[in-house]
């Protein structure tokens, strides 16, 4: 009797937060987005059948993953910070650190949904047919591998990776036009203008963000005592390197120059 109960118990704990599960959970969201990097012709399969609203790409997938890159930039920049050429190290304050974790997941989910506006509006321009909840998915899950690569960033010297993931993205998201949007042989004037007219939005909406932020603008201050220096938003720069490197390339070219004579 005990057996059965405890099986009855994981059989709905697992029904709950199945592979392919229409609810939210962060188990499937990871899986369906480990699916996306590893198997993406069979994904894209797979979601073409699926008839998504946007409410479900957010709730079930996006809430999830566009999360990851923010707290690793979190984890990282309030630890150990990152380390700058010729400037020195750079941390976040723990609640400047967190205003702008927020504001970058916030910023995140907001993309999804501009991107999904722009190709709903452009899908029927280039022989295709979108919704927006569609729309949503093709961008959201083209993604996968730029969310779930936001770990590197824990990672000082693997943080480059993040640019790999972005192309490898961008691939993904010209792989799926045809079996999501169903754009064929328009398919690369409508991957390039999708493109074009999310990074001029997104510009628009950066202009806008810093516009409202006020402390972004400030002066930085140098704090009396310390050799710390303090940015606006609340960031601070170690200059201890700063100055090593300045007084390692005062010896250097003093010595290159008299080489010559």
């Amino acid at each position: 009797m005990g057996n059965e109960a405890e099986d009855f118990g994981t059989q709905n704990s697992t029904k709950g937060c199945s592979h392919n599960s229409n609810q939210p959970c962060l188990k499937a969201a990871l899986l369906r987005a480990k699916d996306m990097v590893m198997s993406p012709g069979a994904t894209w399969d797979k979601l073409k059948s699926e008839d998504m609203t946007i409410n479900q790409v957010f709730m079930t997938y996006a809430v999830f993953l566009v999360a990851v890159t923010p707290v690793c930039e979190f984890i990282r920049m309030t630890t150990v910070g990152r380390t700058l050429p010729f400037i020195g190290t750079m941390k976040w304050p723990l609640i400047s650190g967190l205003v702008t974790t927020i504001v970058t997941y916030a910023l995140g989910l907001a993309t999804i949904y501009i991107a999904a506006v722009i190709m709903e509006k452009l899908a029927p321009k280039f022989d295709g047919a979108l919704t927006l909840g569609n729309a949503a998915k093709l961008f959201a899950f083209s993604m996968a591998p730029v969310y779930l690569g936001g770990v590197f960033q824990l990672i000082p010297y693997l943080s480059a990776l993040g640019l790999l993931c972005g192309l490898y993205g961008l691939y993904l998201f010209y792989q799926g036009i045809p079996k999501i949007a169903g754009v064929t042989e328009k398919r690369v004037p409508f991957f390039l203008v999708t493109i074009v007219a999310l990074i001029v939005t997104m510009m628009i909406v950066g202009l806008v963000v810093a516009a409202v932020s006020p402390s972004m603008f400030t002066a930085p201050e140098v704090v009396q005592g310390t050799n710390t220096l303090n940015l606006p938003g609340g960031v601070s720069i170690d200059m201890n390197e700063a100055q090593k490197t300045a007084e390692q390339l005062q010896k250097m070219f003093p010595q290159q120059g008299t080489t010559g004579n």
